[in-house]
């Protein structure tokens, strides 16, 4: 068989394994004697920047020219008879970054001169700059011992063979001046530069995004901030709106509702109603609010004027909001402002910054409000409406609060040692500061601030951050910049001392390297890549049938080739797979030509092992299947730790029962079905009476014991389909899904404390244990989880002091003493692994 036609049939082997060899991380190159590409694998054509299969008929040596310290050191040459032996060199690409790879070349046997199979690893993460040195010195030797069986160059390559000389007596010439050292040193230090300054401008980069990223999250939360307090301003106007009179009792309603349905208030004093008061009409509304039970009642500051807009309701009516009750906001400027822009605008006004009436010298905070008018002619236009103002809903603001409640909301990990700045106005005018959480104007540290104008309610703030000191400074400078210099300087020194070391030893060091492996005549290109893989292969027809597997196949299935060619791949089948699994695996097959997923096999041994199996379709020229090649890798170990702490996050490790955690997912999702199909949902809330006793009288063991056979009397007591859960100590909870009516629900409860009561023989006749049982159900009892949870467990205490019947059902009147059972308390169910009793001990405590 001559070369054309080896490497014809090998480009065709190569095309049915083309997929499952391009999952192989190593570069595969086929040259010919000429040294032209014949056939590459994806990562090859990765390496070298190409597209697919864009690699083949050029001379290797143009697409990746391998060298050390300038001389290329890789060319393709044959001899006549053909070149046996077998190689290995180190590449250096570049040393900045370093890029190096490590070249293995085998021949493939044949009766004409040998192609020649290429493997590139690429090794740049495993190479530090000390071991550089050294590879580069390795591979001249390398060089001078493969250089020994090839051949001088044909015309082709006499070019190439001159350069390549001329690069190596440089390269010996350079390497004989002992000013060598000097030379790695100021290259080094040159490096270090380029890359500290590449590093400083990226900071600085990074610097302007990170800054801006949290410059907008943090004026957006301030702004959404404000935007709730107009909105529930506008449902306050809006309570005004549709009721002729509003009274005290039906404001704070209103304030309490709001307060239960929205969590975004804090920061907010309170929201009030000021009214508009003509001068003629003071006296009445004087005497009209000290009728409503505040005697003392009058508008200040006192003294005349043509109208007033005095506080009469504010809520909450708390001490700090009752010093501004009767404050006639319209007399003070700032105020008056705003309320003039509100009034006729018909729109929300942001007043300027104040001092609060409602402020005292302990926590002084600066201040602002929100108006809001109200008009008493709905429907009239926002003109007509001017002369029949009613006054304003509005909101005090206390900005320190405020704005620390916004920060709250931004999830930004960089905001954390951040500094703040919030202005009134456009301009960071020290008189106008409103907010700054680091005090960096008092301080005089405000250096690089960012800033961006938040406009609201008719009103300009301007918003300013300025990053932690821990975080990249504005002209890049940070960590990793003197950590780059550093690790440059010292590398630099190290890499010049080395160099000199080096040089002084240089030929004793290229006597010692072993440079050359033995030929391996007798193995072709596919059954060398596909026999060394570490991973098991299998090649299979479109039957179903094994055409070929590699021995790491055979050691992971225990199956020798010579048994297994021609069987179907069911041989493996462990039955643990039902068939709508394997008929999605071969409709993914065929229609993705790819399959990838874990699957149960059994060994030979009869050993049930779990695999992760990807199937790779090679077609024909026609695009239809003609081999399966299959990747297997153990997966088993992996996959029982995953479910051994699966089984431990939700299961107690004393009982084997369901943990908290598990009841709570559980009864989440119960109540989630019953509330869309209408049935029931039901909790059983038991407590061991009784349990303390034992762990005094027969230590902590026996307790445990006692809790084991419990558990186990209970599952023999409920449903199939229900779910007992040990919540710690002596607590246990039976969740019911499609509940039936409490009498059934009653019968099980009695159940489960004659099966609490039953005998302990096994352990000791002088054992007594009952339980209390706490019995509710969705929906007659709780709505929810907290609920239901709630429900249950208030039963239980009511069954704990009613002694005559241990099983209470919930009755909405049951209250829960202190100290609480601890169900709705965090519980870590890890620490009762090996004192279960002890923990029954403290929970016996808490239930008497």
């Amino acid at each position: 068989m001559d070369t054309g036609t080896l490497v014809a049939e090998l480009r065709r082997t190569m095309g049915r394994l083309d997929t499952a060899l391009g999952e192989i991380d190593e570069g595969l190159v086929l040259v010919n004697e000429a040294g032209e590409v014949q056939w590459c694998n994806a990562p090859f054509d990765a390496l070298v920047g190409r597209a697919r299969l864009a690699s083949l008929g050029h001379d290797l040596h143009s697409l990746l020219p391998l060298d050390i310290v300038g001389a290329p050191i890789l060319t393709i040459e044959q001899t006549r008879g053909g070149i046996t032996k077998t190689g290995r060199i180190t590449a250096i690409l570049s040393r900045d970054p370093i890029r190096a790879l490590e070249v293995e070349w085998r021949p493939i046997p044949t009766e004409e001169p040998n192609p020649f199979l290429f493997v590139f690893r690429d090794i740049s993460t495993r190479i530090s700059l000390e071991e550089l040195q050294k590879k580069i010195d390795q591979a001249e030797q390398n060089w001078q011992t493969t250089n020994e069986f090839l051949s001088d160059r044909r015309h082709l390559v006499n070019r190439r063979r001159s350069w390549l000389n001329a690069c190596r007596k440089t390269w010996k010439k350079i390497a004989k001046i002992t000013a060598l050292p000097w030379i790695v040193l100021v290259g080094g230090l040159l490096i270090t530069a380029a890359i500290s300054e590449q590093t400083r401008r990226f900071g600085a980069q990074e610097h302007l995004r990170i800054e801006s990223n949290l410059l907008e999250a943090v004026t957006d939360a301030i702004q959404n901030k404000l935007e709730i307090d107009i909105s529930v301003l506008g449902a306050l106007a809006g309570l005004f709106n549709a009721s002729n009179e509003v009274n005290r009792d039906e404001f704070n309603t209103f304030y309490e509702t709001v307060i239960l349905n929205t969590r975004e208030l804090k920061g907010v004093q309170g929201i009030g109603f000021a009214r508009w008061i003509p001068a003629t009409e003071l006296t009445r509304f004087e005497r009209r609010i000290r009728s409503e039970g505040f005697p003392a009642f009058s508008v200040r500051p006192p003294g005349p004027r043509q109208g007033y807009g005095a506080i009469e309701f504010l809520e909450p009516f708390d001490w700090r909001n009752q010093r501004a009750f009767g404050f006639d906001m319209y007399s003070e400027p700032i105020r008056r402002e705003a309320m003039q822009r509100a009034a006729e605008s018909g729109r929300a006004a942001l007043s300027g910054k104040v001092r609060l009436v409602q402020e005292t010298d302990e926590d002084l905070q600066r201040g602002a409000l929100i108006y809001l008018p109200v008009y008493a002619e709905k429907g009239a236009a926002t003109q007509a409406n001017k002369r029949h103002l009613v006054g304003w809903t509005y909101s005090p603001l206390r900005l320190k609060d405020l704005v620390k409640s916004a920060l709250d909301t931004v999830d930004n990990a960089d905001l954390d040692g951040t500094g703040v700045l919030v202005f009134d106005g456009d301009q960071p005018l020290t008189p106008n500061l409103l907010f700054d959480d680091k005090n960096l104007v008092r301080r005089n540290e405000v250096r690089h601030p960012s800033y961006e104008r938040l406009n609201i309610a008719g009103r300009t703030w301007l918003v300013g951050v300025q990053l932690s000191p821990q975080l990249v400074g504005p002209n890049g400078i940070s960590p990793a910049f003197w950590l780059n210099l550093l690790l440059g300087v010292s590398g630099s020194a190290i890499a010049a001392l080395v160099t000199r070391i080096l040089v002084s030893n240089h030929l004793a060091t290229k006597e010692a390297l072993a440079v050359s492996e033995k030929a391996g005549r007798e193995r072709a290109l596919a059954s060398t890549v596909f026999e060394e893989s570490g991973q098991a292969i299998v090649v299979s027809n479109p039957e179903g049938r094994i055409v070929q597997a590699n021995s790491s196949f055979s050691q992971l299935t225990g199956y020798r080739i010579s048994e297994i060619k021609g069987q179907r791949t069911n041989l493996l089948k462990s039955g643990r797979h039902d068939a709508a699994f394997y008929k999605a695996m071969w409709d993914g097959l065929l229609q993705k030509g790819f399959w990838e997923g874990d699957i149960w096999n059994r060994l030979r041994s009869g050993e049930v092992r779990r695999h992760h199996l990807s199937i790779t379709t090679v077609r024909d020229e026609n695009l239809q299947p003609r081999y399966y090649v299959g990747m297997l890798q153990d997966v088993t170990e992996r996959h029982q730790a995953e479910e051994a702490v699966r089984f431990m996050a939700q299961h107690d490790t004393l009982t084997g029962l369901a943990n908290r955690a598990m009841l709570m997912e559980q009864l989440e999702r119960q109540l989630a079905l019953a509330k869309r199909h209408g049935h029931g949902v039901a909790l059983i809330y038991l407590d061991l009476d009784g349990f303390k006793p034992v762990n005094d009288r027969f230590g902590h063991h026996v307790g445990d014991q006692v809790l084991q056979i419990v558990a186990q009397r209970f599952r023999q007591v409920i449903r199939d389909g229900d779910l007992l859960c040990r919540q710690g100590g002596d607590e246990f909870v039976v969740l019911v899904p499609e509940a039936g009516s409490t009498d059934e629900l009653l019968k099980m409860g009695w159940k489960l404390v004659e099966a609490s009561r039953a005998a302990y023989n096994t352990l000791d006749p002088a054992i007594a244990i009952s339980a209390s049982v706490g019995i509710a159900r969705y929906p007659e009892h709780g709505n929810s989880s907290a609920e239901l949870l709630t429900a249950a467990d208030n039963a239980m205490y009511a069954a704990k002091r009613d002694k005559g019947n241990a099983v209470q059902l919930c009755n909405g009147n049951q209250t829960m003493p202190e100290p609480a059972s601890g169900l709705l308390e965090p519980l870590d169910d890890h620490r009762h692994q090996h004192q279960g009793a002890s923990q029954g001990d403290e929970q016996g405590n808490g239930h008497g």
